[in-house]
């Protein structure tokens, strides 16, 4: 009788459990690649670019190159998976052994070679299977976006700044940051629970020259989840690469070894997690009570 409410018992929890992980599942995406391979993979990404090449190899980089000086030129990759929400559990993004190469233009303080990265949704993006055409508009977190929270590395010829882009659909604003140079790993956190947003970046290989640390923090207000919504369906994806910000006198070239996103579910993913816990017991005393 025993071994028989005991299966009983890890059966019901099971189900319970299961159940409790497929809403987090629903809400969340885990993403990782270490770029192990001979191309990039299209499960995961959809590459797209304006000039140039994005290039993965067997020595587990991946390589965006702009081909052309001009501005805006880029090469990145985007998420095919539309869930990845910062409101629905606070994101970590990790990118590991960034470097940034390219020759910026003299005297143009606000130009450079850029690394950027972006979560949220782009104009004309209903959550469909991505096309050149929606692809293109995940740039760095310019008019394009409806709404999203975009991170940009860009060495000018005096100044390596990190920027925090924080844009919803009618304007945007902009929180720059001087670097003591290109940051080697990047920790980048958003979280938009509990009805306040709030950032923060944690670097290795460089430093935030105003504090001397390695890691700074802040808060957004016009990145929302509300602009998500595509006729119904939820949209948020992950882009990252290579741009051109203003002309170039040679081309942006970024490497990176891996991405991470992961996701820190809220308070109430716990609590689902313990219902069902309590369930499963509640389901096991019952079995014990029926049999004796």
């Amino acid at each position: 009788m025993k071994t028989i409410a005991n299966s009983c018992f890890r059966r019901a929890l099971g189900v319970a459990v299961v159940s409790s992980l497929l809403a987090v599942s629903a809400s969340a995406q885990a993403i990782f690649d270490d770029f192990n391979g001979t191309a990039v993979d299209t499960a995961i990404w959809y590459p797209r670019l304006t000039s140039g090449s994005i290039v993965q190899n067997d020595d587990s980089l991946i390589r965006f190159t702009t081909g052309v000086l001009t501005t805006s030129q880029r090469a990145f990759l985007v998420s095919n998976s539309i869930n990845n929400n910062p409101f629905a559990g606070a994101l970590t993004i990790t990118f590991d052994n960034l470097t940034l190469a390219g020759t910026p233009t003299a005297d143009q303080p606000t130009w450079g070679n850029a690394f950027y990265a972006a979560v949220g949704r782009a104009s004309t993006d209903n959550g469909a299977a991505l096309d050149n055409a929606v692809a293109g508009k995940y740039t760095a977190v310019g008019g394009d976006y409806i709404t999203a929270l975009g991170l940009n590395v860009r060495k000018s010829d005096t100044a390596t700044l990190l920027q925090i882009v924080d844009r919803g659909a009618a304007n945007h604003t902009t929180a720059s940051f001087n670097l003591s140079g290109t940051p080697t790993d990047i920790v980048w956190t958003i979280d938009g629970t509990g009805g306040i947003g709030s950032w923060s970046v944690m670097l290795t290989g460089a430093t935030f020259i105003d504090t001397g640390l390695s890691s700074a923090s802040g808060s957004f207000i016009k990145f929302n989840q509300a602009e998500f919504d595509a006729s119904g369906t939820s949209v948020s994806r992950l882009a990252f690469g290579a741009i051109n910000v203003g002309n170039v006198v040679d081309v942006t070239a970024v490497t990176l070894d891996s991405v991470t996103l992961s996701t820190v579910p809220e308070p109430s993913t716990y609590a689902l997690l313990a219902s069902a816990f309590v369930g499963g017991l509640v389901i096991y005393r019952r079995t014990r009570q029926t049999r004796r």
